[in-house]
């Protein structure tokens, strides 16, 4: 299971409702507005890094408001690492 962070950048009078609707969906574990350079962070979990971008890509980037999105996989160096992230990295 991969666990990430979503950095997400929303238009101005809109972070409320992406927040909302971000909260609202399926496999979300957390989200909150945050001030700095993105308006909102998540984190969520998916079987796979290729399942979370398209994750991310249709269902956050389709919220109204957002902008911009980023993700930020959590990431640390044991069988986790070895084992699902780094072969994606390899790839690029």
């Amino acid at each position: 299971m991969i666990e990430s962070y979503i950095l997400i950048y929303a238009e101005a009078g809109r972070v409320g409702r992406v927040v909302n609707e971000v909260r609202a969906l399926t496999g979300i574990a957390h989200a909150d507005a945050v001030t700095g350079a993105y308006d909102v962070i998540a984190r969520a979990s998916a079987p796979s890094l290729d399942q979370f971008a398209q994750f991310v890509a249709d269902r956050i980037g389709s919220i109204p408001g957002v902008l911009r999105t980023m993700i930020c996989p959590a990431v640390s160096h044991d069988r986790h690492w070895e084992e699902q992230l780094e072969p994606a990295y390899a790839a690029v």
